[in-house]
């Protein structure tokens, strides 16, 4: 899986990066929407400290990035509009918190079932 982490914070930067490694995901770091280059990743993860100073990153993100989820890391009481995101870790989060999140949000996209005979169907399998 490749993640796209836009943060600024070093300690959610070293967690995501064990995590990661546990995985075998790669992750491309950006400190800033000026390091954003246009690619395609599985997951962008936005922690909210860089969310906070820049409200809009997510909308330029979204120009110039291809994506199938987003996730916001946050504390409990962050004040930002979380509906916009479909998955929430909430602060302080150990790597096996973002691993498990991460295998319970499976990205395998959209399957069209229209396309198999009856009792036909793929299997998913976690």
């Amino acid at each position: 899986m490749r993640i796209l982490l836009y943060n600024q914070n070093p300690v959610v930067e070293k967690l995501v990066a064990l995590s990661s490694k546990k995985r075998s995901d790669e992750v491309v770091n950006i400190r800033g929407l000026d390091e954003i280059i246009e690619e395609n990743v599985d997951l962008v993860l936005i922690d909210d400290g860089a969310f906070i100073i820049d409200t809009n990153c997510f909308e330029v993100i979204k120009e110039k990035v291809s994506f199938k989820k987003s996730c916001l890391v946050c504390a409990r009481d962050t004040e930002v509009d979380k509906s916009i995101f479909d998955t929430i870790i909430i602060k302080p989060f150990l790597p096996t918190d973002l691993i498990e999140e991460l295998n319970l949000n499976k990205l395998y996209g959209e399957i069209d079932l229209s396309t198999f005979e009856p009792g036909e169907y793929p299997k998913v399998t976690p």
